[in-house]
């Protein structure tokens, strides 16, 4: 019996039951790795179905701009960022279940997708030649939401010097107070108006041709002026678009931008248009303000920048790039940045600086436009105002021979 037991055939025998009884073990322990995989990918299925949802109707927006399918895709649109993250955290799972990889595999085509449609903010732009004589200046621009934190807002202009800040939601009171704390400045093309909703241009240079506009289907304001800077001149329009709530306020924003841009395109020499614009970079709509106007999005090549908050507070996540600084193609944008919000509503202030080369800036002319009839006060140059040298960042640059 011994034998028989220890012969070579019946060792053979025991080690293959041993080897199979081994591998039963392992498959048993690959049988249950994707229980919690498949668990939590279920889990993930109506995020994944949000996110593949919000995606799609997002890619519309790129094709439709009217009524309740371009407002609805145009707010869809505006969560791209965030549907990448969506989109991306839910593939995990997926991944690590073998019947469902092709899930995984369409999330990541769609986060890709997305990502693709935001890489010219990323992706530097080429840089023209620098030319031998050329302007660079600063523009900032805020949002008076909360009236009262003056004291911050004022020494935020006063740290950054720009040659030129806009502000929307300007009112009587507002315009008073910021004569009173910055009287350095040039008050410019300064509309305020009882109900807070006014627009007003300060500027360190020289100003002309202050215009306020009434356009689109609500009449509603538009400043246009022109800076006088050592070589030439630049058009500067605020504007303060509606914000679209519904399918009706969307079609009153988009007309408001047309108007303003049909205006614009009847200008002579570089032009930085800036203001509320409340309207993000992803859709037709925007796409169609850009081509209207013969626009660069001043973001284009310096990140998302994001200067919108959504809700009581600001969560990052929770970010929208919604006002911009647009420019004609003769200038370039060196610097494009989102400054701490010193007011503390949902706008936070942006800060441009722009190239102009001294071929692209026009000269003084004769043409000059005067302010509105209606106007109450037309704007005043202040020419004995006095620039302290640490507002003042406007240079020109010679290359040396």
């Amino acid at each position: 019996m011994s034998d028989s037991f220890d012969s070579p055939s019946n060792q053979e025998d025991i080690q293959t039951h041993v080897m199979d009884a081994a591998g039963d073990d392992k498959k048993g322990a690959k049988k249950k790795e994707p229980k919690a995989a498949m668990e939590l990918s279920l889990m993930m299925v109506p995020l994944a179905l949000v996110g593949i949802g919000v995606s799609l109707l997002g890619f519309v927006a790129l094709a439709s701009a009217e009524g309740d399918m371009g407002f609805v895709a145009e707010m869809c649109s505006s969560l791209r960022c965030q549907v990448i993250i969506v989109l991306l955290i839910s593939a995990v799972p997926f991944l690590f279940t073998r019947s469902l990889r092709l899930v995984s595999l369409l999330l990541v085509i769609l986060a890709s997708a997305n990502i693709a449609l935001l890489a010219p903010m990323l992706m530097p732009m080429q840089k023209k030649a620098d030319p031998k004589d050329f302007l660079s200046f600063q523009v900032f621009q805020t949002n008076l939401e909360n009236k009262k934190a003056w004291e911050e807002l004022v020494k935020q202009i006063r740290d950054i010097g720009p040659d030129v800040f806009c502000v929307e939601n300007l009112d009587e009171d507002s315009s008073r107070r910021l004569n009173e704390q910055l009287p350095f400045y040039h008050r410019g093309g300064e509309f305020p108006d009882a109900k807070g909703t006014g627009i007003g241009i300060f500027c360190n240079h020289p100003m002309s041709d202050m215009e306020l506009k009434k356009l689109g289907p609500d009449k509603l304001p538009v400043v246009f002026s022109k800076v006088k800077f050592e070589f030439g001149d630049c058009n500067v329009v605020v504007l303060s678009a509606p914000v679209p709530t519904d399918s009706a306020s969307f079609k009153k924003r988009n007309e408001y931008l047309e108007a303003v841009s049909k205006e614009v395109s009847q200008l002579q020499g570089p032009v930085v248009v800036t203001g509320l614009f409340n309207i993000t970079p992803y859709g037709a709509a925007f796409s169609n303000l850009l081509k209207s106007g013969n626009y660069v999005d001043g973001r284009k090549g310096n990140g998302f920048n994001p200067n919108f908050h959504f809700g009581p507070t600001d969560i990052v996540i929770n970010r929208f790039p919604v006002d911009h600084f647009l420019v004609s193609q003769n200038m370039e944008v060196q610097q494009y940045a989102v400054k701490p919000n010193a007011l503390g509503g949902s706008h936070a202030p942006i800060l441009g600086r722009f190239q102009i080369d001294e071929a692209a800036a026009t000269k003084s002319s004769a043409d000059v436009k005067t302010p509105l009839e209606d106007s109450k006060e037309a704007p005043k140059e202040a020419s004995d105002s006095k620039t302290p040298e640490e507002s003042t960042s406007v240079k020109k640059k010679k290359s040396r021979n």
